[in-house]
């Protein structure tokens, strides 16, 4: 099918000249090879950003600056010229700002919330204000009393007070501050807001500042319809003050405090140069800085202090009574490289923000008009603005991808498939939860049940009753290239509308439903064959490709003899994976128990063989993770398999610093629910697979006109009678990384099973596996793509679940006799109650999406199961 050229009606104007393009070639090499588009999360930090603050730290000496000599003062007055800097970045001075250097932009709102004098005045704040923000309620409602209460208001309702004509002109409202700052004990209100969404990149009116500071919210406070606390009091504040969050709009938006003077404003260095992370500040307006009383004092905020009496004197400047301790004073010398950057490629701030603007309504415009053939969109998109000037809208677009029916998928497959294909997103609720419930439509008690189904935050529980619990956001920064926004489009193109995602518009699709299956004819001989155990696949080094037993193999305590004993990690300690590094299927690892060797070979290097027991000269011992902590986030004792094998697999994978290590003897690793021994799997002892699922999963795919050969060239020559679908099902049973293959006509039935018997072991069901990414790498070629894993996820209703977790209730293992072979009898020993507590889904299709199947391909099918078991056997 030929795909058209659905962006050639979608205009991007670019504002930077060839040479500012030129300019940042060099700066971001780094990103060839990757799609970044998370720049809302952390923007990047240029090449020479760096490298002129490493020279700078060579070339000097940076002394502590609470000390007294040559070091220290140097330190000192680098800061002091930093903090200037910054207040003229924003438009203003040390006459009207004071900065006080924070761990971050959470750190400043925190001690923004345990200084600010309310005084019985209200906290109020925008719905969809960063959790950070919201946070500052319940440290002000446990130390002090709001007699005013707290107010958690919505967008609109604060839109329809603020964007009113103003009552009070610019005159009066600061006579009015001016005559209330030489008042005593006078109540103050704080209202907080962002300047731009982290959500939708919606940009609120920086106008705003002066309305609420001229009291135009008092009225919102006297009705207390959005008061969520009590509230004893109807007086209202003699003072309103600003926060302003700036986190999200201070990278690629210009802020002007001499124009809109926000009382406070909180920043995040991060976001604005990628580096250093870890500092933040907060700007005080010197003419409120009254309202803030701090009682915690640390070193280097003290004039004098007698510790066996009360008599302390805090020192006289702001920022030197807040910033408690030593600053951390080599990263805020970072800050000069950062504004540096900007100047020496040529971009403003102005320019930024119209480009990473443009990039965003480019993106939201391609989005819009991709179209199922039915007319029903690809994505549902989250925004106020449409995108339609650059005042309003910042280089943010959040959305949710949707079916051909109209049906949510999942952000979790989304991320899968942009991880595989190195796209750099966000997903979630980007700790913004008024924002997503308000473009999701939650309402209160949707959160509570969300919760109950156990949903939590920055988890993978993407939808609950197939609605979303989050979106995908994507976030420009100056140095995206429209090529990356292409990119992301296009694959989004290629995997979700051309083929179309919707299995229920596929004609002649290998589907039984079971009404069906009471229909159909007498059932052939291959149904009532005992089960057997047709493979058996171990995974000595994770990740890596596995190794087939041949006749029988032993079982260990963690699953079968030596299956997943290695892995190999990078200069970090960062376990590698194929998701990460798809060469590591390339690695052919090989076992041969009489000799007690372990053998890798790698194709054009020659083959490295080590020792299957332990030896005395292996003692170096070293602590890592065994998958990354979005995964796992355990930790196991492994032994360094020394230099030569480091230095060859670092060679073969042409990574520098990579080691590999040995799970210790002694490990204690046990499953995350239960008792049971585990290796360095993921989740279980064992990983069960049927000839039926591979299949029905193959003809699926052979009906999108998706058909892959087998691992083995020669399996495919010896096989050439065989038909796509076998092929293709040889291919997905390496994709798949089981440990069992086992003869089951019945697609997904294995979800069925509680117990089941190979041999004289008996092995308990944990549920089915739920898929990521991996599946979508040819473990032949090492090539990524957007299936199986799409496909899959149609079939399952959204839930690419296949094959189940097992694990052994014998407590005999690990002796000579405990064995089990090629050809084993598989009996199932108990099925799955109707109540019990693990969740299966049988064939999981719905009624009304049933594929009427022709009883020609129903006893193709049998065929090809009978084939393909006895082409495996």
């Amino acid at each position: 099918m030929e795909i058209p050229n659905y962006r050639s009606q979608v205009v991007y104007e670019e504002i930077y000249n060839d040479e500012e393009l030129g300019r940042m070639e060099p700066e971001f090499r780094r990103l060839e090879n990757v799609c970044y588009l998370d720049h809302a999360g952390t923007t990047l930090y240029a090449k020479s950003q760096l490298e002129a603050y490493i020279s700078q730290l060579q070339e000097n000496v940076f002394g502590n600056p609470h000390s007294r000599n040559p070091s220290s003062s140097l330190t000192t007055d680098a800061i002091d010229a930093i903090r200037l800097r910054i207040l003229g970045h924003f438009g203003t001075s040390g006459d009207e700002y004071a900065v006080i250097f924070t761990s971050g932009a959470t750190s400043a709102l925190k001690i923004l919330a345990e200084t600010f004098t309310f005084n019985g005045g209200p906290f109020v704040y925008l719905e969809e204000s960063h959790t950070s923000v919201i946070g500052i309620r319940e440290l002000v409602k446990s130390t002090q009393t709001l007699s005013n209460g707290i107010h958690a208001v919505p967008k609109n309702v604060m839109e329809a007070f603020l964007n009113a004509r103003s009552s009070i002109d610019q005159s009066e409202t600061s006579k009015l501050n001016f005559q209330n700052e030489t008042q005593a004990k006078l109540r103050n209100g704080l209202v907080a807001y962002p300047a731009q969404c982290n959500f939708s990149g919606y940009k609120y009116p920086l106008e705003w500042i002066q309305e609420i500071q001229s009291g135009k919210l008092a009225p919102l406070v006297e009705s207390r319809d959005f008061l969520i606390n009590q509230s004893d009091s109807t007086n209202l504040p003699d003072n309103w003050y600003v926060l302003l969050d700036a986190a999200a709009f201070a990278g690629t938006n210009y802020l002007n405090l001499s124009k809109f003077p926000a009382d406070f404003v909180v920043l995040s260095f991060y976001k604005m140069f990628g580096f250093p992370t870890g500092l933040g500040a907060l700007l005080v307006r010197r003419r409120t800085e009254k309202v803030l009383e701090k009682k915690y004092f640390g070193g280097g905020t003290l004039q004098v202090l007698d510790p066996s009496t009360n008599f302390h004197v805090k020192k006289q400047q702001l920022h030197q009574r807040f910033e408690d301790g030593t600053l951390p004073f080599l990263s805020i010398l970072s800050l000069n490289h950062g504004f540096d950057t900007w100047i020496k490629l040529g971009v403003s701030l102005e320019k930024i923000s119209i480009r990473t603007f443009r990039l965003a309504q480019y993106a939201y415009r391609v989005l819009v008009g991709l179209k199922y053939p039915n007319g029903q969109p690809v994505a549902e998109i989250y925004n106020d603005s449409n995108y339609e000037s650059v005042e309003r809208s910042g280089g943010v677009v959040s959305f949710n991808l949707l079916r051909q029916d109209g049906t949510f998928i999942g952000y979790s497959q989304v991320e899968e498939i942009a991880f595989l294909h190195r796209i750099h997103l966000r997903y979630g609720c980007f700790c913004n939860p008024g924002a997503c419930r308000r473009f999701l439509k939650h309402k209160p008690e949707d959160i509570l049940r969300h919760f109950v189904a156990g949903h939590v935050c920055g988890d993978m529980r993407d939808l609950v009753e197939e609605k979303p619990t989050g979106a995908v956001r994507v976030s420009f920064g100056y140095m995206t290239k429209k090529a990356d926004v292409d990119f992301l489009l296009d694959l989004i193109h290629r995997s979700w509308l051309y083929p179309f995602h919707s299995l229920s518009l596929v004609k002649n699709s290998f589907s039984l439903t079971p009404s069906q299956w009471e229909r159909s004819l007498t059932p052939p001989d291959i149904l009532h064959s005992p089960r057997r155990l047709l493979r058996i696949f171990l995974y000595p080094i994770k990740s890596c490709a596995p190794f087939e037993v041949k006749g029988d193999w032993p079982l260990g305590k963690g699953g079968l003899l030596f299956d997943r004993e290695w892995l190999i990690m990078n200069s970090m300690g960062v376990p590698l994976t194929q998701k990460r590094e798809p060469r590591l299927c390339f690695l052919q690892p090989s076992l041969d128990l009489c000799n007690r060797r372990l053998w890798i070979s790698a194709t054009g290097f020659p083959d490295l063989s080590l020792p299957l027991d332990n030896t005395t000269n292996q003692k170096r011992d070293i602590e890592a993770e065994i998958c990354n902590s979005k995964v796992c986030g355990e930790k196991v004792s492994g032994m360094d398999c020394g230099k030569k094998v480091n230095d060859w697999i670092s060679l073969v994978l042409n990574q520098s610093g990579l080691k590999m290590i040995r799970i210790l003897p002694n490990s204690k690793r046990k499953q995350k629910q239960g008792s049971t021994a585990l290796s360095l799997a993921n989740d279980s002892q064992y990983l069960l697979v049927t000839s039926g699922s591979l299949l029905q999963l193959a003809g699926d795919l052979e009906t999108k006109g998706i058909s892959y050969q087998s691992d083995s060239a020669e399996e495919d020559e010896e096989k050439s009678e065989d038909n796509c679908i076998q092929k293709s099902a040889r291919n997905l049973l390496r994709r798949f990384r089981p440990n069992f293959l086992v003869s089951e006509w019945i697609p997904y039935e294995e979800e069925n099973w509680d117990q089941i018997q190979i041999a004289s072991f008996i092995f308990k069901s944990g549920g089915p596996c739920s898929r990521c990414g991996t599946i979508c790498l040819d473990q032949k070629t090492g090539q990524r793509s957007s299936e199986p894993l799409l496909t899959l996820a149609a079939r399952r209703n959204g839930n690419p679940k296949f094959g189940i977790h097992l694990h052994t209730l014998n407590s005999e293992i690990e002796n000579s006799q405990s064995t089990i072979s090629i050809g084993d009898t598989v009996t199932i020993v108990q099925k799955i109650q109707p109540n019990s507590s693990i969740t299966h889904l049988k064939l999981n299709v719905k009624p009304q999406e049933s594929i009427k199947t022709s009883s020609s391909s129903y006893s193709s099918l049998l065929r090809q199961n009978q084939r393909l078991i006895s082409d495996i056997d």
